[in-house]
């Protein structure tokens, strides 16, 4: 009868239900590996599409831009220059942008919309705008002497302007604001 034994060319055959620890076939277990951490290439990734993004919306705010214009004048009540206030001015989409009078009339408003634009003048008693100030910023009670009037500030110079000329929508001022430098006197009545 012929021999049934294995052939010596092939490897012993494994049986994995059999094998046990000590089997010289039978790998020892690998360790488990640690989660998965994001490797340095995907910190590279995820930041260059964090950078090209926030390029991309400082780009679209460059061009996406209003644009403005300045504008400068001078501000008179019957002929008189205003001494105090502001000057507001407001576009057809609602975008205001004001400046301050100065004490012999003059105004400059930066960064003015562009297009047809109202006005408005307020003009409010200096001293009492400066008491009510230092009184705001203060959280303990005030003394006399800090609600004294300044000396740049000569009252006898203030007169008060019509509350029309306050609301840029019924003051009944307008004018059309280029891009870039614009002269606009204000002559109120």
């Amino acid at each position: 009868m012929p021999d049934k034994t294995r052939p010596t060319n092939r490897p012993p055959l494994r049986d994995p239900m059999r094998a046990s620890a000590g089997h010289p076939m039978r790998r020892p277990a690998a360790p488990p590996e640690p989660p998965a951490e994001p490797t340095p290439v995907q910190y590279k990734v995820w930041g260059g599409v964090a950078g090209f993004g926030l390029l991309l919306i400082i780009i679209g705010l460059f061009f996406l831009s209003r644009p403005t214009g300045n504008v400068t004048g001078k501000v008179t009540f019957r002929g008189k220059p205003v001494y105090t206030g502001s000057v507001i001015i407001v576009g057809k989409d609602g975008v205001a942008a004001a400046g301050p009078i100065e004490t012999d009339g003059t105004y400059v408003v930066q960064k003015a919309p562009v297009g047809e634009v109202t006005v408005g003048v307020v003009s409010k008693d200096p001293v009492y705008l400066h008491k009510i100030s230092v009184m705001r910023s203060s959280r303990t009670p005030v003394p006399a002497s800090a609600l004294a009037t300044p000396s740049n500030l000569d009252r006898r110079k203030w007169f008060p302007i019509p509350k029309e000329y306050e609301e840029p929508v019924r003051s009944g001022l307008s004018f059309s604001v280029k891009k870039g430098d614009n002269q606009y006197d204000i002559e109120l009545k």
